[in-house]
């Protein structure tokens, strides 16, 4: 059973079980159908319609615990699945192959973590789409090209091919995580910093969500569910 069908089978649970006001209801018939509408077009929720079904899953839980009814059945919020062009898929895994060490699978799969949940939260200080998001300026640093040694790296991501193996692995990562078949393992970080750089001023005072190790001893990269945004409600 997939997300959407969850849901209908919740919002059917819902209105014959809680005492929900006439307004929720029309709230609850509008969503079915637009549920429905994607259903019968055969296409995954757009981000912004992603974000009216997160809101909605939240108000549901609410509303059964309030009642006293189960909810562990309920999907959670951070099981929303996205789709992704080629083309988006392709700059974000060699945002992951820039930014991450080498053969560190776990520090892929953070990172494209904090790309995804960027991506849902939809902030133009941060970029609308996966690109936007990969690309923008003082942001990623792998797609800087200010001075002559940011130009050479960034070369190297952009000449990288599927003759490499960790270029492919970054690219399955990136796919698996845009869909939500990898757990976000930064409690829906959206920022991270390495330790052995300066340390950045928006990092100050704030308590880091999750941590990753590299291979190279005394070097891991920090991540941040708090900065610019509040912590996620869920984890």
């Amino acid at each position: 059973m997939n997300r959407l069908d969850f849901i209908l089978n919740f919002l059917d649970y819902t209105l014959t079980i809680v005492r929900s006001s006439p307004r929720d209801i029309v709230e609850y018939q509008k969503i079915r159908q637009s549920i429905r509408v994607m259903q019968a077009a055969d296409r995954d929720p757009e981000p912004r319609e992603i974000e009216k079904l997160n809101d909605f899953i939240v108000d549901l839980r609410n509303t059964l615990q309030a009642e006293g009814e189960d909810t562990k059945f309920l999907p959670p919020k951070s099981e929303v699945k996205l789709s992704a062009s080629l083309d988006d898929i392709n700059i974000m895994a060699r945002t992951l192959y820039g930014e991450s060490e080498k053969d560190n699978k776990e520090d892929a799969e953070a990172i494209a973590w904090v790309i995804r949940n960027r991506l849902i939260y939809k902030r133009d200080a941060w970029g609308l789409d996966l690109e936007g998001i990969c690309k923008k300026s003082t942001q990623f640093k792998c797609w800087d090209i200010s001075t002559p040694e940011s130009v050479k790296k960034n070369k190297a991501i952009v000449d990288v091919d599927y003759s490499n193996p960790w270029f492919r692995t970054c690219t399955a990562i990136a796919g698996a995580v845009i869909k939500g078949e990898v757990k976000d393992p930064t409690n829906r970080s959206t920022h991270y910093l390495i330790n052995k750089a300066a340390f950045p001023v928006w990092a100050r005072d704030k308590i880091s969500a999750a941590t990753v190790h590299w291979k190279k001893a005394g070097v891991f990269h920090a991540f941040f569910n708090n900065i610019d945004t509040p912590p996620p409600p869920f984890t």
